[in-house]
């Protein structure tokens, strides 16, 4: 009896321990359901929204970059995109989808892992892995989007330069955005993968053009295939751009330019707007609408003929004899020298035992001031530039804003030289020799010209007042695209302020240039032409030709500066461009 009480009171005790442990373990899974379920429950509900909500971002179309007269140059249209999920998919099935889709794609399936796993961070937002692919591809992945779990196609806009290579320095190019313009621009205003303009009237008036992304929220089932659109937030385009560019006249001059080296730049000398802009050789910017296109993007950007340079405003050369215009003036405000001064040239001119050439190896004979720069006659200049002296040469180059930013609003202008005395003093602590003054009066020596400083000047010549600051915008649209904007005025950078006679008599002498002398190659039937033709000294091979001239032309006075890289003489090469740009822009409607 007593050994069956000992038992009933064991079994009894070891009921109680199970008893309790059972009542800990369901209190410890309350507490943890209650944990998880009230303190933690916005959380894991947020997790589980994340594993079966995709976040779609929709590009906005950039704004239309147009001509004056309406003509579009750079335009958005739509294009293919194939994207990648990985919401609720394992390595497995991320590896299988990659074999297929690589496939259809023509890609490796390599090239699709290495894409996906790069921005694994961003596990809820898609991934681009194939951009503007063809109508018929597209149709292939719609096709199999059952066996292509995670993949979405999505149609964003492209940017398309609608004449290819016409234009391009002026217009630049759009480039996925770096790290650094990330952090350099307001919180918020750009994101990883998005495009923005890098060069040109793109990086210019990007903030114009760029509009506002919009984007969606999708539910995706297991297989990260779209079931349904959440929300929705439509994209607003940017803002539509007009310059001052005229599409026929920038055709015309780019195809007068063939493939030459070198820089064109035509200027309504009335008001500083900037007609066409060349720089050669050009590229493409259709190239770099397509971020995945990298070898391409590397090989224009290591070209070896520097194919990115603006060379209308980066490039530096000495301005040759176009720079006698400078010394003609300083002589003549300076009353150093009148229309009957006449100076034998024999080809040569001698400064103690140093010889200076003129071109023409046998000389040009007696010659006066009209006929000096009608024929562009080194001698007599060398001499005009002994009697004025080199500070009033440099007070003139200064009047016309040589040396100088002529302050277009695109990027990386660069400024010249207009040495002086105290230049070089600064500079190599050495005094100015009578030798650099002779040199410096055919435009030889340290001075330094862009192609648009030398428009600018004959634009100067052209109108006898002032030289405007280059225009090259015209109008921006309002946000709501009920209007145009004006968005830049003409403004003067230099006021000229010469004689009238001083202007009266170079007039004469440019315009002689043209008739009959080494500018002959530019005349055009019908218009009265002035100009002033240039050859440019290169230590590095064949002389750089230069040609500037003016005229009027259907109620618009254009000024316009061509240079030719390697051309050699100024008169044979950039003069005939000149002529046949102007024959064509006569014949426009």
């Amino acid at each position: 009896m007593k050994n069956n009480l000992v038992e009933f009171t064991e079994v009894t005790k070891r009921l109680q321990f199970l008893s309790i442990s059972f009542f800990l373990i369901l209190l410890i899974i309350i507490v943890r359901l209650l944990y998880l379920q009230i303190l933690k429950g916005d959380y894991f509900y947020q997790v589980s929204e994340e594993n079966r909500i995709q976040l779609i971002n929709i590009p906005a179309p950039r704004g239309i970059i147009y001509d004056h007269k309406k003509v579009p140059l750079v335009k958005t249209g739509p294009s293919f995109d194939i994207m990648v999920t990985q919401i609720g998919l394992n390595k497995k099935q991320t590896m299988e989808m990659a074999k297929k889709l690589s496939k259809i794609l023509g890609k490796k399936k390599e090239e699709i892992l290495l894409l996906v796993n790069k921005k694994k961070a961003l596990s809820s937002m898609s991934i681009l892995v194939a951009e503007n692919v063809p109508k018929e591809t597209m149709i292939k992945v719609a096709e199999q989007r059952i066996n292509l779990p995670g993949v979405i196609i999505q149609v964003s806009p492209k940017r398309f330069y609608v004449y290819g290579e016409l234009a391009s320095h002026l217009l630049g190019y759009i480039g996925e955005v770096s790290e650094k313009e990330i952090e350099g621009s307001e919180e918020g205003n750009y994101k990883p993968g998005d495009l923005i303009g890098k060069t040109g009237v793109e990086k210019l008036l990007d903030e114009h053009l760029k509009g506002e992304d919009g984007g969606k929220q999708v539910e995706v089932d297991a297989k990260g295939r779209e079931l349904r659109i959440l929300n929705y937030k439509e994209p607003i385009p940017g803002r539509n751009v007009y310059l001052t560019i005229d599409f026929q006249i920038q055709k015309i001059a780019e195809e007068a330019m063939k493939d030459n080296h070198g820089a064109v730049v035509i200027i309504n000398s009335d008001n500083g707007k900037i007609l066409t802009l060349i720089s050669k050789p050009s590229f493409n910017p259709n190239i770099f609408t397509t971020r995945l296109r990298k070898e391409k993007v590397n090989e224009i950007l290591n070209h070896p003929y520097k194919i990115l340079m603006n060379r209308a405003i980066q490039a530096q050369y000495s301005p040759g004899s176009v720079f006698k215009i400078v010394v003609m003036i300083a002589a003549l405000e300076n009353n150093k020298v009148n229309l009957n001064y006449k100076i034998r040239c024999q080809g040569k001119y001698y400064l103690g035992n140093k010889v200076f050439k003129c071109w023409k190896k046998e000389g040009h004979g007696a010659v006066s001031l009209i006929e000096a720069i009608t024929k562009s006659c080194n001698v007599y200049f060398y001499n005009l530039g002994r009697m004025v002296g080199i500070n009033p040469m440099v007070e003139v180059a200064k009047r016309f804003n040589l040396g100088e930013k002529t302050h277009i609003i695109l990027p990386n202008e660069k400024r010249g030289l207009i040495p002086s005395p105290k230049w070089k003093k600064e500079n190599f602590k050495e005094k100015w020799y009578q030798g650099e003054t002779i040199n410096m009066s055919i435009g030889q020596g340290y001075t330094l010209v862009t192609p648009i400083q030398l428009a600018c000047l004959i634009s100067g010549v052209s109108n006898q007042k002032v030289i405007y600051q280059p225009l090259i915008i015209e109008k921006v649209e309002s946000l709501d695209r009920s209007k145009l904007i004006s968005y830049q005025e003409p403004v003067a950078n230099c006021q000229l302020n010469f004689k009238e006679k001083t202007l009266q008599i170079l007039d004469e002498g440019l315009k002689k240039v043209v008739k009959a002398g080494t500018g002959w190659n530019s005349n055009v039937e019908g218009l009265e032409i002035g100009g002033k033709t240039g050859t440019s000294q290169n230590p590095h091979g064949e002389d750089h030709a230069w040609f500037v001239c003016y005229t009027h032309i259907n109620g618009v006075n254009l000024a316009m500066g061509i240079l030719v890289e390697h051309g050699g003489m100024g008169g044979k090469v950039a003069a005939p461009i000149a002529g046949e740009i102007l024959s064509k822009i006569k014949e426009l409607p």
